[in-house]
């Protein structure tokens, strides 16, 4: 099971070295971070909100991850349908296309990628603890 580290950033969900969070965190970033993603977004010929709506930082490398989650906020839990993967180091980019995947990665607790302030923060996270709850009674694996 991945290990949740104390978030190091104002927003986001933390596994190991690398922070998930939203596009709307980005303004709420020290400015180091910003500069980061928007160089990424440069060298990866994409836009937020356009391509992808959630980043993934590696906090101890040179690597962003933009990743485009289907439906982020009608779906309750989004299925990954594109990523760039970003080396800042190398200036190089790798795209992946998940639109033919049977087995597409899944976004669990996006409540966390989110501001504080989201309006619909409260609501993702009672979908996180309704599926919880019912996956704990179903198996000894949690959710992370």
């Amino acid at each position: 099971m991945p290990a949740f580290n104390r978030n190091p950033l104002s927003c986001g969900k933390t596994i190991g070295q690398k922070t998930y969070l939203h596009v709307d965190c980005i303004d709420l970033l020290p400015y180091d971070q910003q500069s980061r993603i928007a160089t990424a977004q440069q060298l990866a010929d994409v836009q937020k909100e356009t391509h992808f709506n959630v980043i993934r930082l590696d906090l101890d490398g040179p690597g962003i991850a933009l990743l485009a989650y289907s439906n982020f906020f009608e779906d309750p839990f989004p299925a990954l349908k594109e990523s760039w993967l970003v080396d800042l180091d190398q200036k190089s980019v790798r795209h992946r296309n998940y639109a033919e995947s049977s087995n597409p990665p899944i976004l669990h607790r996006k409540e966390l990628l989110l501001p504080q302030e989201h309006p619909r923060r409260e609501e993702y996270a009672a979908l996180t603890a309704a599926a919880k709850s019912r996956w704990n009674t179903r198996s000894t694996r949690r959710i992370s």
